[in-house]
């Protein structure tokens, strides 16, 4: 409300630089680069092209150009995922998901960024246009599932190092985020803020119960000179969840209304539409993740 949302990106500007300053200044005795090592600039470039080309196309549905834009991006991840494996300086370590709890925690964490991130995206048109809030109460109002998220995942994060079976909590998390997710089904032109608020509490409090346990077991199940690929496997997993969440949204607001830019009192009710099927997919695929958890296996070291 007084500075405009496009002089939000120059806030992270700050932020950037002192992430990159205790990047390569701070962790001195901790990161021991392979001094044989190189850069996989070949998947890197095939992996860059294919999430661009992918997104692009998902997010401008149904347009002809978007079809062949996404068909390429998908053969374009095909050819990444062969070239990644038998290379010795792979970005994505491919032999790792032989490993049955890695590759369940890996499915689990892609299905819940997935399943999640739209959320944020569809509330912030919903709270400031149905809800007639404005920028700055939807934002407190909207606080509430990370506020309740950092509050909660060291607790749980600690809590998953008392109990043995480690698969509990990511999937009672990942159960509660997909009761989260049902009631944003329900949402209407007169819902009422309190629901909105519990909504949010309910996928603050399922994601914190699935994240730090789920990347736990993640970090568990590998063998010690291989956790760096997989905590790079983890944010791997974590981006393209976040880019398939926000693209499967855009591509349900084209195909009702158009374009986001279209909503107005006269197309609320297709704009709840759009609302309604983005979060029913997101629903089955955030099921589909607590089952993934849930049969995932035992995290074991080879």
């Amino acid at each position: 409300d007084l500075i405009g949302w496009r002089l939000l990106f120059l806030l992270t500007v700050p932020l950037a630089i002192a992430a990159t300053l205790i990047i390569t200044r701070g962790f001195k005795g901790e990161i021991r680069p392979d001094a044989a090592g190189m850069f996989d600039t070949r998947g890197s470039m095939i992996y860059g092209v294919a999430i661009l080309l992918s997104m692009a196309g998902v997010m401008n549905m149904p347009a002809t150009w978007a079809i062949v834009s996404t068909v390429i991006g998908l053969i374009l991840f095909v050819v990444f995922i062969k070239n990644q494996i038998g290379n010795e300086h792979c970005l994505l370590k491919m032999s790792l998901f032989k490993n049955m709890a890695f590759s369940g925690s890996c499915i689990a964490a892609f299905m819940s960024y997935a399943a999640s991130y739209s959320i944020s995206f569809f509330l912030a048109l919903y709270l400031q246009s149905i809800g007639s809030l404005t920028a700055t109460e939807a934002g407190l109002v909207m606080v509430t599932q990370p506020l309740v998220q950092c509050l909660l995942t060291p607790v749980f994060g600690r809590l998953t190092d008392r109990i043995d079976n480690k698969a509990i909590l990511p999937t009672i998390g990942m159960v509660l985020t997909a009761v989260s997710l049902y009631t944003y089904t329900t949402y209407d032109l007169e819902t009422p803020i309190q629901i909105v608020l519990l909504s949010m509490f309910i996928g603050g409090l399922g994601f914190a119960m699935f994240s730090a346990p789920n990347t736990t077991i993640i970090m568990s199940s590998v063998p010690r000179e291989h956790t760096s690929e997989a905590s790079g496997t983890v944010a791997f997993m974590r981006q393209v969840g976040m880019m398939v969440s926000m693209g499967i949204a855009m591509m349900v607001i084209t195909l009702i209304m158009g374009s986001a830019d279209n909503l107005k009192p006269e197309t609320y009710g297709l704009f709840l539409d759009a609302m309604t099927i983005s979060m029913t997919i997101s629903l089955v695929m955030c099921i589909v993740g607590a089952i993934t958890s849930a049969f995932r296996g035992i995290p074991k070291k080879s």
